[in-house]
């Protein structure tokens, strides 16, 4: 896999600089929005929950715009198709399949994320206490360690999930995680799809670095963010496709002989058909 070409492609296409102003605006808002609703999660109860609730829905909208076009990106990629940024069209479609894929996403991600929300909330609600302490040392030293195996084998199910449901599959694949992880491992996938996800966790350590830098670190984490990791999807559910089907058994040959038709017999001269 080409680690390198997902920060590069993009500049192939001549419209290059319109598509990502719009994809830029879009990324940084719905970070922005959930970056806000984290912070006023210290305000009172009552006022945390109104403006949290109101905050989340304004980024989940750009959210699911994002992913369906990142899942238009990844569809080309597979394509080989010569321009791999999709133009800003059919919004419909893009918001319909980007919410479909959040919503399986949460799902792969529902271990990690109440592991999350336990280390943070689990202080506040028992206080300062030596129990607070030794519960959030117990959820880091035996809990996280199987809740962060359980997501990384989620991601190989999303992303082996996310090539076939780009290329127009339902999202009833997603809830067959034992015929993604097969794909994943299967045909000598084993050694791509471990290479995918130190990829992905080296793109998104270098994007959390990007969310520190002001202006130009927001302006590449913006442009940047969704168009690599949708060409590293696209080019790792080509490669296990690929494999997959390279391993595929050719249909057997039918090697017996084919019986001559039966010659239709003339009826003789002068012979008039029977009526009914």
């Amino acid at each position: 896999m080409d680690a390198i070409l997902p920060f590069q492609f993009a500049f192939k296409d001549n419209e290059w600089g319109q598509k990502f102003v719009l994809l830029a605006l879009l990324t940084l808002g719905m970070t922005a929005a959930f970056a806000l609703a984290l912070v006023f999660t210290n305000t009172t109860p009552i006022l945390a929950v109104i403006l949290v609730s109101v905050l989340v829905v304004m980024g989940l909208f750009p959210l699911c715009i994002v992913l369906g076009y990142l899942l238009g990106i990844v569809r080309r990629v597979q394509d080989d198709d010569p321009i791999l940024l999709p133009r800003w069209e059919e919004w419909d479609v893009l918001i319909a399949r980007g919410a479909g894929l959040l919503f399986v996403t949460t799902l792969y991600n529902t271990p990690l994320l109440l592991s999350v929300v336990t280390l943070v909330f689990l202080p506040r609600f028992l206080g300062d206490t030596n129990f607070a302490g030794a519960a959030s040392l117990l959820v880091v030293c035996c809990v996280l360690p199987f809740v962060l195996i359980m997501t990384t084998l989620g991601w190989l199910c999303l992303a082996v999930g996310v090539g076939r449901y780009a290329k127009g599959a339902g999202l009833s694949l997603f809830f067959h995680p034992e015929k993604l992880l097969q794909g994943a491992f299967a045909s000598g996938n084993g050694g791509i799809s471990a290479q995918w996800v130190m990829l992905t966790i080296g793109y998104n350590v270098i994007f959390s670095v990007m969310m520190f830098i002001p202006c130009i670190g927001w302006m590449a984490y913006g442009i940047f963010f969704i168009p690599a990791h949708g060409h590293l999807l696209g080019q790792y559910a080509r490669h296990i496709e690929k494999n997959i089907s390279a391993q595929k058994p050719a249909p057997k040959a039918d090697n017996k002989p084919k019986s001559p038709p039966n010659p239709k017999q003339p009826r003789p001269l002068g012979a008039n058909p029977k009526r009914k």
